[in-house]
C-alpha cells in the first residue's frame, strides 16, 4: 500500500514539474521598449523652431502601384539570382 502511494506521489509531483516547465518556457515575453523626453534636456530657443519644423515633414508614402512595381522587381532579381 505505501508502494502504491508513493509511485501515486512520485507520478504526481513529476507531471507538476513538467507542467511547470512547459508553462515557464512558453511565457516568455520580449520587455518593451518606450522612449521618453526629458523636458530639462529638450532645446529651447531657436533651436526648438528648427527641431520643430524638421519633425513636421512628413514622409513620402509610396502608391499601391509603385509598391506592386517594387516587389516585381525583387521577385525577379530573387529569381535570376
Amino acid at each position: 500500500m505505501r508502494r502504491l502511494f508513493r509511485n501515486a506521489m512520485t507520478l504526481a509531483a513529476i507531471a507538476v514539474c513538467i507542467a511547470y516547465a512547459c508553462v515557464a518556457q512558453s511565457t516568455t515575453t520580449q520587455p518593451t521598449l518606450t522612449a521618453s523626453v526629458d523636458p530639462s534636456t529638450a532645446p529651447r530657443g531657436a533651436d526648438a523652431t528648427q527641431t520643430s519644423s524638421s519633425a513636421a515633414k512628413p514622409e513620402l508614402q509610396p502608391t499601391v502601384t509603385q509598391e506592386i512595381e517594387a516587389l516585381k522587381g525583387r521577385i525577379e532579381q530573387l529569381e535570376q539570382g
